[in-house]
């Protein structure tokens, strides 16, 4: 590993510094963001056909920014290098934009810095870039193997009629997910509680659960773990309410914030860290696996003129903000889970790696903005699944092998057909995450016809799918925390020398041995499959083989994604679900 460090001279009055490094004829350049374009807000509101693994000929401008927040100042060259920018100042990359043979950064130069440095990392080979990448700011971090199944969370668990199950009373909505299924079949995994799930204000103004959405939690939470769930809370940067009036009496809050806790105090850090360790320990948060942070992308003051404790400005904390946070929130559970629990996060930037597990932001499968008075404007579209195929890969360049995203996109379903494709995308993402907002259940779905026994079957089938994967996800996950080796792999990764995988963004590999040719077009009951060098056999059929490297024109029906398994796998021990 190579460490440059650049030193202004003169008098000072330097303000940014930067790098131009040559790029020859066919230099791809992977990483940054897992946003598919840097066009803030327009790709997740109105999802595009854009973007792919390979960034050359693009701008990316490093400020994290929500909702699809996962940046780093990280990129690969496939000349065999990579690049890290040492840092949270704000920076904007040229790779390739303004002259092809160049790629350059530019970076604000922190004020208090007294030089500049980026990393160069050699190898030939992405993961042993990300294996020097990962024992520079960490390597990814273990979670416990229930992770690995699916979780099943919705936007809001509305108050109602409670429902008795076991002599506990339910909110509504969680009973009808445990009796749905348990009567369908479907095994179970974790819970996710959103916001609005505590009392207060927002949903989110103490660590309690809402006696009105869930009259009973400890009940509620230990019959979940009797019946074979883990839950998580949704937590935030956020102090409301009797919290919020502490910490601006102490001085805690964020400059010009009435709720953004300043992360930079130590007093403050320890503070929160503290009130999340006593909910852990207390007799709701002892039945809490993990927790689901949010928004440290959104409303962080983060001017100039914004100053914070430890005397740095809003421009020097903004992308540091994320990482603050998950530190803080890492520390509370090793205290209170002795390492156990788990934590996924939104945001990310250098140092998340070794802190938190990933999703992919508020990524819609629908065009439009969202507001209350209208929630879900504009037509369905099957271009936010897209978008998740390139962001899923993205990450893995990143550093962040723990990622999945929202299935059937955050927002109420308008297409059933975008809903059973994600589903299968889902199943072969690191984390199977079911969340979004309104009806998403088969047997009560916002479209025709309601109770969807079709949708029923996939839904069940990839489920099933995703947990007979489990064991294998993570003896990947073991070997991720030891090297950095990402779990779902872009094929550039292991068929570094075949041409046509450079910037094959539309399909994967989960691991060394399974190969994943998704299906995210509307209305698609064909695709084109490549399979690469290797002998492998089809997951489906068993007396199907193909010897790579092939282009095939594989059918698939709305329930059949296309697998293939590598000769010889212990993968070709699992039956497929029916």
């Amino acid at each position: 590993m190579l460490s440059v460090e650049l030193v202004p001279g003169g008098s000072g009055g330097v303000t940014a510094w930067g790098e131009t490094l040559v790029s020859p004829p066919g230099e791809r350049i992977y990483g940054l963001t897992e946003r598919i374009v840097d066009d803030y807000g327009a790709s997740e509101l109105a999802p595009r056909a854009v973007g792919g693994l390979d960034r050359k000929g693009e701008t990316v401008t490093m400020w994290v920014r929500p909702t699809i927040s996962a940046y780093a100042p990280f990129h690969h060259s496939s000349v065999g290098y990579g690049l890290l920018v040492d840092g949270t100042m704000p920076g904007t990359y040229d790779l390739g934009a303004t002259d092809p043979a160049r790629v350059a950064f530019e970076f604000e130069l922190d004020p208090g810095a007294r030089a500049a440095r980026y990393f160069v990392i050699p190898g030939r080979g992405h993961d042993r870039i990300l294996d020097g990448y990962t024992a520079l700011v960490g390597r990814p971090v273990l979670p416990p193997e229930s992770v690995f199944d699916h979780w099943l969370g919705h936007d809001e668990l509305p108050p109602g009629e409670p429902v008795l199950v076991d002599g506990v009373p339910l909110n509504p909505a969680v009973a009808d997910d445990l009796l749905g299924y348990e009567r369908h079949g479907i095994p179970a995994g974790v819970y996710h509680f959103d916001r609005p799930w505590a009392v207060g204000s927002a949903g989110y103004g103490a660590f309690a659960f809402d006696p009105g959405r869930f009259p009973d939690p400890v009940g509620m939470l230990g019959l979940l773990r009797d019946r074979g769930w883990r839950s998580q809370v949704w937590i935030s940067e956020w102090a409301l309410d009797d919290r919020a009036a502490a910490a601006a009496a102490y001085g805690w809050l964020a400059p010009g914030s009435d709720r953004v806790i300043d992360l930079t105090h130590p007093d403050a850090a320890a503070w929160l860290e503290e009130d999340l360790v006593t909910f852990l320990e207390g007799p709701e948060g002892s039945l809490v696996d993990g927790f689901f942070l949010d928004r440290t992308d959104e409303v962080v003051p983060s001017e100039a003129g914004d100053v914070y404790h430890d005397g740095r400005n809003g421009r020097q904390v903004h992308n540091a903000y994320p990482v603050l946070a998950q530190e803080v929130v890492r520390a509370a559970l090793d205290r209170a889970r002795d390492s156990g629990g788990w934590l996924v996060a939104r945001a990310a930037y250098t140092g998340s790696s070794g802190l938190t597990m990933t999703w992919g932001g508020d990524t819609h499968s629908r065009e439009g903005v969202i507001v209350p008075e209208q929630p879900d404007v504009g037509p369905s579209t099957d271009l936010g699944l897209r978008s998740v195929l390139v962001s899923l890969q993205r990450a893995a360049f990143m550093g962040l092998v723990y990622w999945g995203s929202d299935i059937g996109g955050y927002n109420e379903l308008a297409d059933r057909e975008v809903y059973a494709r994600w589903i299968e995308v889902g199943a072969l993402s690191p984390l199977m995450r079911f969340h979004g907002k309104g009806r998403m259940m088969p047997w009560n779905m916002p479209t025709e016809p309601t109770f969807d026994e079709e949708m029923l079957g996939i839904y069940r089938r990839y489920v099933v799918l995703h947990h007979a994967l489990g064991d294998y996800l993570y003896g990947l996950a073991e070997r991720a925390h030891e090297t950095g080796a990402p779990i779902a792999r872009p094929l550039v990764f292991d068929f570094p020398d075949d041409p046509r995988v450079g910037d094959l963004w539309d399909q994967w590999m989960l691991g060394p041995d399974l190969l994943v040719a998704p299906v995210w077009e509307s209305g698609a009951r064909r695709r084109p499959v490549y399979v690469p060098a290797g002998t492998w056999v089809d997951f489906w059929d068993r007396d199907r083989v193909v010897v790579g490297p092939a282009d095939l024109d594989e059918p698939v029906p709305l329930d059949r994604v296309p697998l293939f398994v590598r000769e010889g796998s212990p993968l070709l021990d699992l039956r497929p679900p029916p």
